[in-house]
């Protein structure tokens, strides 16, 4: 009689191990796993505790090797899927600003674009982010509307390369789409250009006023406060200055 083994690997082990090697980002690992079991009907794109499969972490790893390899041998079995956070894979890698697995991920994949929780899309992750690489990319795949979504909070895409200071973003819309931009408010009652203010970004600051006018100076929000108060009130003082200054000369007495 034969001797039985001690113990053999399901395909859940198999697949968990597949899961663990693009984790650690092993190429090698991943290498084995496949040759080994890839043709045995014992390895499948399973998700893990957070609704990933080895795909998605060799996506959101930035470990475009491995999502190369994964995807010569699972195909069109791949889908991308919201995780249980609610992002897919394209999200994070948008978000994570991995410009060169977005471009795999387009040339491989019809993605559509999906919002999170909080209304947000790829536009969103990639304008707060700053990766205008991304966003060129996008803009080849994606109407340039989608710049100006709002989100739950009611802030598009370039109201958030306003407030997070990503002036190169900003600079690429406003000498692109200048003449779709509206300045509107958010849920707070401020205007992208009062977010810049509250968060210091001077540079930001004057790219709105030469291109927008001195209109968009005394907005108030729903406390009273104008950009000048916030950054006052968040001890700005070159912003502080620089809008003093500019009220008291643009400003009718």
């Amino acid at each position: 009689m034969a001797e039985q083994p001690i113990f053999s690997l399901t395909s859940a082990d198999i697949s968990n191990s597949l899961i663990n090697a693009c984790k650690y980002s092993s190429f090698d690992f991943v290498q084995s796993i496949i040759n080994k079991f890839g043709n045995t009907g014992s390895l499948s794109l399973i998700t893990d505790s957070h609704g990933h499969t080895a795909f998605d972490i060799a996506c959101a790893t930035n470990s475009l090797q491995i999502a190369e390899l994964l995807y010569d041998h699972f195909g069109n079995l791949i889908t991308l899927q919201k995780n249980n956070n609610g992002f897919t894979t394209f999200d994070n890698v948008c978000k994570n600003g991995y410009n060169d697995v977005v471009n795999f991920l387009l040339s491989k994949f019809n993605i559509e674009l999906t919002t999170d929780m909080n209304g947000q899309n790829a536009f969103h992750y990639t304008a707060k982010g700053g990766y205008l690489n991304i966003m060129e990319t996008l803009l080849t795949k994606y109407d340039s509307s989608n710049i100006f979504v709002k989100d739950s909070f009611l802030k598009t895409p370039f109201d958030l390369a306003c407030e997070y200071g990503n002036i190169d973003m900003v600079n690429f819309i406003v000498n692109n789409y200048k003449n779709n931009i509206t300045l509107g408010t958010n849920f707070c009652g401020r205007t992208a250009f009062d977010e810049a203010c509250k968060n210091g970004y001077l540079n930001i600051i004057t790219v709105l006023i030469d291109n927008f006018g001195n209109s968009i100076v005394l907005n108030k929000d729903i406390n009273g406060y104008t950009a000048y108060d916030y950054a006052h009130m968040y001890n700005h003082i070159d912003v502080a200055l620089y809008l003093l200054n500019y009220i008291t000369v643009h400003t009718p007495t």
